[in-house]
This record gives C-alpha cells, structure tokens and sequence, in this order.
C-alpha cells in the first residue's frame, strides 16, 4: 500500500512539472498549474500512472500497455475532472470546442496523449528504472539540504554576539554588562571564525549536530514504520 501511495504523490509532482512545461512553452495565461490549494501535485497524473502501473502486468506488449493505460487514464480524468466540477465546484482542464469532447472533461486527443505517457511510464521511466535514480537524487539533494541547515542552525544558536544566540544574553545577562560585551562584536566573530575554521569547534558542535540528526532519523523510521505495508 505504501508503495502505491508514494506512486501517486511521485507522479503527481511530476505531472505537475510537466503541467508548468506545457504552461510555459504554450504561453497559457493559467501558469499555476496545481490541482490542490498548497501542494504542488496533479493527483489526475498521480491516479492515471497507478491504473497504468497496475494494469500492465497483466497483458503483453506495448500495445496492451498503450490501450489498457490510455483507457485507464482517461477513465481516471473524467472521474476526477466530474468529482472537481460537480462536488468542489472548480476546473482546472476544459476542453470545450475540441473534436469528441465529453462534457469538457476528456476528448480524444488527450486521450491520445495518455497513450503516449502510458507508454513512457512503463517501458522508459520504469523500465530503466528513471523513477528510482530520481528518486535517489532527490534523496541526497535532501539529506545535504537537512545537514547544512542543521549545522547552519546549530551554529547560528552559539550565544556569541552578532549570532541569534547572542539574544540569549539579553535575557540573561544585565543590560550593562550585555551592552560592554556587544562593543567587542567584532573581535568576538573574528575569534569564532577562527575555532571555526582551525576546527576547534568540531567537537561540540558536531556532537550536537550529531544529535539532532539522529533524532530526525528515528523520528522518521518512526513515520516509515506507519506508512509500511
């Protein structure tokens, strides 16, 4: 279950990429491509890949893929482009005035286009395993993003003046004694970046660094542990 589940939030993100593409390219005034308030997600991208997923298998050739998913797809799009006009009373795709139009909702071009991703999907992006790099990029983007703003963070918190820290003396120490400390500002940071960089501030702020990283993993196993099938 996991596992479909991270399928539609993946490829609902991408879909939302190719959305602002075809925004872009197209010049179409709508450029706020999502189909959610916050999220950057086309959940019609993310249902139609899990049906195309799940169907393949069960036939052979890329013929059997092309049918089954741009069927799937387009069932996929008329239901939830339905469930957007009638129930949440919005629309984000119209295709009113196109050959074939159902209600605005599919037409056969772009059914003739889920073919096509249908085909991509299955035989290009999940057969060399595209998905899985990406994913694995990402990955590490992230992780280099978390480390660096936690060291970034742990650093910045030193109770040493110009630091955010350093607010903490305002709090702590009496206003004279904080204001005769703050005129040796500079001479302080300069001492900082001097243990900074010779490395003796490796210790306690890798311990601590150390520390929260650790917390962040156990606290996401945690979440993982939820989520696992």
């Amino acid at each position: 279950m996991a596992r479909w589940l991270w399928y539609f939030y993946w490829y609902s993100f991408l879909g939302f990429l190719l959305e602002v593409a075809f925004a872009r390219i197209s010049g179409h005034p709508k450029r706020d491509r999502k189909c959610l308030l916050l999220l950057p997600l086309c959940p019609v991208y993310g249902l139609g890949a899990c049906l195309i997923l799940w169907l393949a298998p069960l036939g052979r050739g890329p013929l059997w893929v092309a049918v089954s998913g741009g069927l799937a797809a387009t069932g996929a799009e008329l239901v939830l482009g339905a469930f957007y006009r009638d129930v949440l009373g919005v629309k984000f795709w119209d295709y009113q005035g196109m050959p074939g139009s159902l209600g605005g909702l599919v037409c056969p071009v772009f059914s003739l286009c889920w073919t096509v991703l249908a085909l991509v999907l299955v035989v290009v992006i999940k057969g060399l395993n595209l998905a899985g790099l990406l994913g694995v990029g990402l990955y590490l983007a992230l992780a280099i993003v978390l480390q660096t703003t936690v060291h970034l963070a742990v650093f910045n918190m030193i109770p040493i003046p110009p630091l955010d820290g350093s607010r903490l003396l305002t709090a702590l120490l009496p206003d004279r004694l904080y204001y005769a400390l703050m005129r040796y500002e500079r001479v302080i940071m300069a001492v900082l970046l001097l243990a900074l960089f010779t490395g003796l501030l490796d210790l306690p702020l890798g311990g601590i660094t150390g520390a929260i990283l650790w917390g962040l993993d156990k606290l996401t196993f945690f979440l993982g542990t939820i989520w696992a099938p």
